[in-house]
């Protein structure tokens, strides 16, 4: 270490930094045997999403919102009407419609489904999903969107296209996929 207020070579900085460095990556317990408190790490472990979002069983005025967590929580979910370019909608869903589920855990997989209702029909949702720890810490977030069967208006019910798709595994062990079309389409 410098003394005197002698001016400080790159070496020093660069032990010092990487003594500083080690000191703040120890765990707390590290610090533990001189009769002092634990200190919290810096770094919390945060719920994720690793299976993704889904929605689903969607009807003209209502959809099923699935999330799946890395532990146990609570899963928020946030409706906002969109248009088809994805700009938010005046109305009563512009500042979005909040829902939460009740607690998921190690029973339900970690799964959680909320359902909401008396949703406008024809309309386009996007939807914000988090999971919420025991600590009220907000996780991974993820986003996705649905959109709601067409229904009755003000006289006769109005219709919309509907599709039906199906896909799965369907060339197993790699049989029949065209890599001309960079392998297979659903």
């Amino acid at each position: 270490m410098p003394t005197n207020n002698a001016p400080i070579n790159r070496r020093q900085l660069v032990s010092g930094s990487l003594a500083g460095a080690a000191l703040i990556a120890l765990p707390g317990t590290a610090i533990a045997h001189r009769g002092e408190r634990p200190v919290p790490g810096l770094i919390s472990k945060r719920l994720t999403l690793p299976s993704g979002v889904a929605s689903g069983d969607v009807s003209s005025n209502s959809a099923v919102l699935w999330a799946r967590s890395s532990g146990p929580g609570r899963l928020h979910a946030t409706l906002q009407a969109v248009s088809a370019d994805g700009a938010p909608l005046r109305g009563r869903f512009a500042r979005g419609l909040r829902l939460t589920s009740g607690w998921a855990n190690p029973t339900s997989d970690h799964t959680a489904k909320i359902f909401a209702g008396k949703l406008p029909s024809g309309t386009r949702f996007k939807v914000t999903y988090a999971f919420e720890d025991d600590r009220g810490r907000m996780g991974e977030r993820a986003v996705g969107t649905f959109t709601t069967a067409p229904g009755k208006r003000f006289g006769p019910k109005t219709s919309a296209a509907q599709s039906f798709v199906w896909t799965a595994d369907t060339a197993g062990q790699g049989y029949g996929i065209n890599e001309d079309i960079g392998g297979m389409r659903g």
